[in-house]
C-alpha cells in the first residue's frame, strides 16, 4: 500500500490527504510532529501508540490535545493490519497490553484514508565510525561546505547532521559537497578554485 495511502513522510505527502481521515503510527516526537502538521490538513487525525500515554515533547502533546475535534489519541494499540484493495481503507488494531489477536473481541477496526508511519530514523554511518566525527545520533557532522572533520572527506544527505531530511535538501547538499570536493582537488594540484558564476545580477548593477 505504499503510495496508495501508506506514507513515511508527512511533510511530503500530507497535502494529498486534505480533508481526509488519517492515522499516525509511531513513537516520540517524530509521530507527534507529523500529527501536528497533519491536523491542519486532514479532517481527522488519529495518533496510535503502544504506551499508556503519548511519548514526546509536552508542549507538542498539549497542542494536539487542545484540538479534540480534529485529533484523537488511541493508546495501548498496535496496528495488526492495513486493509484495502486499491488503496488504504482501514486499520486493524489490537490491544498492546494483552497482545492477543486470536479473538475478534481483542481487535478493532479503524476506517482511515491514509496512514503515516513515523518511527524516526537511524543514520547508517557505521562504515565511517572512527574516520569522521559523528554526533550523538550517529549523524556525520559537516560545515556549510559539507566538509567533515577529516580533510578531503565530504558528506551530504540524510546521514549528515543537517536538519529537515528531505530529498531536495539532500540534492542541494550533494551539489555543495561535489563543488567542495572539486575545489579541494584543485588546491592539491596547486591550482586555484574556479569562480562560481551566479545566475543573478549584482544589486550594484545599473540594470537592476
Amino acid at each position: 500500500m505504499k503510495g496508495k495511502g501508506v506514507s513515511y513522510c508527512a511533510v511530503c505527502d500530507g497535502p494529498l490527504f486534505r480533508q481526509k481521515i488519517v492515522a499516525v503510527v509511531g513513537v516520540g516526537d517524530p509521530s507527534l510532529d507529523a500529527a501536528l502538521l497533519l491536523k491542519g490538513i486532514a479532517s481527522k487525525v488519529y495518533i496510535i501508540y503502544q504506551t499508556n500515554t503519548p511519548i514526546g515533547t509536552e508542549e507538542t502533546i498539549r497542542l494536539l490535545q487542545r484540538d479534540e475535534n480534529n485529533v484523537s489519541f488511541i493508546s495501548n494499540s498496535i496496528v495488526k493490519a492495513i486493509n484495502g484493495t486499491l488503496k488504504v481503507e482501514s486499520l486493524t488494531l489490537t490491544n498492546a497490553k494483552t497482545k492477543s489477536s486470536s479473538s475478534s473481541s481483542s481487535q478493532s477496526k479503524l476506517d482511515v484514508d491514509g496512514v503515516f508511519v513515523e518511527m524516526g530514523y537511524i543514520a547508517k554511518t557505521d562504515f565511517v565510525k572512527g574516520l569522521v566525527q559523528l554526533n550523538n545520533s550517529n549523524e556525520i557532522i559537516v560545515d556549510k561546505y559539507c566538509a567533515t572533520s577529516r580533510q578531503g572527506i565530504f558528506a551530504a544527505g540524510d546521514v549528515t547532521d543537517v536538519p529537515y531530511k528531505q530529498a531536495v535538501i539532500s540534492a542541494g547538499q550533494g551539489s555543495i559537497a561535489a563543488l567542495s570536493a572539486y575545489n579541494f582537488i584543485q588546491k592539491l594540484k596547486g591550482g586555484k578554485s574556479p569562480p562560481i558564476k551566479a545566475d543573478w545580477k549584482s544589486s550594484t548593477s545599473s540594470n537592476r
